[in-house]
């Protein structure tokens, strides 16, 4: 049996990031997080004003103000940046966001700890990071959340009110601990599942659309040769009437009859080779294209999958002489066999470990088996 086996390598991390950090950038642009980051700013600004004036509530108007400035500048410097258009790596984008959890984390400090209304609003960064970050960014994410949960819990100025209030009770502040951690913990789990399979269908699509455009260029390759050989059959028998007639004029002995023989012979290679680009598709099941050499098979199976940071390569394995001489009998070419170009196998050859839920393994390997099927 022949046996051809197709190896991808892990992708390489770049010396500069650690190997945690290696995930494809670009998931998010500046500008969608400065956007965030101002609607953030305009409710604290305006529950504050609200707090304060038309309640009447006290508050620490100095640190709170501050925070929210801090916001405020930091958007002004990120806007800066290309006017807000940069794509962000995703270690620069889990910076940004876990700034955003620590400046809410500071005021709710400051305005009551957990027993603020709006503490539930701590899961927004962690929703936003888990949809957009890689896995190794998510848990990081979550597990500063956690900590800022539980900083809340022990540690916060007075919930502003009318009157001093009593604090909450320990079973009750537990509870509200436990509610929120539990939704943390189970929100960016969620939602990173859900967000990792609609990226795994969207590259599908994409590679689907890549090779459905491929066969079209084919097909149409295929309509331009049965043109081409249909226009160029009229100036290829006019020749061949022109050298049969030449071989006919010519006497026996003549030094120019070996090259008129060698002219008719061509003409007919000629037209041989026309008659297989003009022959229909549907005759032989698939376009002129259709047979391909089984590397050729594996190489195109591999060409949606190479993205700059995977290698593919085609490694034949030692065969025995019984089975390459049963390869030959049966018109496979030997190590490498001729296979009909079929849609269905160069999706199960271009399958890798992710595409079926997992992770994928360090150097992934499958293998195309050639067996005398066509």
């Amino acid at each position: 049996m022949v046996t051809m086996a197709s190896t991808l390598t892990a992708p390489v991390a770049v010396p500069a990031a650690p190997p945690q950090w290696a995930q494809p950038d670009g998931r998010i642009t500046l500008r969608t997080l400065i956007l965030i980051r101002w609607v953030a700013v305009l409710g604290q600004l305006a529950a504050v004003t609200f707090v304060n004036l038309g309640l009447g509530f006290p508050l620490p108007l100095g640190p709170v103000l501050a925070a929210v400035s801090a916001s405020a500048l930091l958007n002004m410097v990120a806007m800066a940046q290309r006017g807000g258009r940069l794509r962000l790596a995703d270690r620069d984008a889990a910076l940004y966001l876990s700034y955003d959890m620590l400046q809410l984390t500071l005021l709710l400090y400051l305005t009551g700890g957990l027993s603020n209304p709006f503490a539930i609003l701590l899961l927004a960064p962690m929703t936003v990071g888990a949809a957009i970050l890689s896995r190794y960014s998510t848990v990081l994410l979550t597990g500063l959340n956690l900590i800022c949960l539980t900083a809340l819990a022990l540690w916060h100025f007075p919930l502003p009110w009318e009157e001093p209030v009593r604090s909450m009770a320990p079973l009750y502040a537990f509870g509200v601990w436990l509610s929120l951690t539990v939704s943390s913990i189970f929100i960016a789990g969620y939602v990173f599942r859900v967000a990792a399979e609609a990226r795994r269908f969207a590259d599908a699509l994409a590679a689907s659309q890549v090779a459905l455009a491929r066969e079209q260029r084919l097909g149409a390759l295929g309509a331009l040769a049965a043109a081409a050989a249909h226009e160029l059959g009229s100036p290829l028998g006019t020749i061949a009437v022109v050298a049969k007639e030449l071989a006919r004029d010519l006497p026996p002995d003549s030094p120019y009859g070996e090259d008129v023989e060698l002219l008719q012979s061509q003409v007919m290679r000629c037209r041989e080779i026309l008659a297989d680009l003009a022959r229909k598709p549907e005759a032989d099941g698939g376009d002129p294209f259709e047979r391909l050499p089984l590397t050729a098979l594996i190489e195109a199976a591999a060409a949606p999958h190479r993205l700059g940071h995977i290698d593919f390569a085609v490694e034949p394995e030692a065969a025995a002489p019984a089975d390459l001489a049963r390869a030959d009998g049966d018109g496979g070419g030997g190590q490498d066999p001729d296979r009909r170009r079929h849609p269905e196998r160069r999706f199960r050859a271009g399958r890798t470990p992710d595409d079926r839920g997992g992770d994928a393994p360090v150097r992934p390997y499958g293998s195309v088996d050639h067996d005398p099927a066509p």
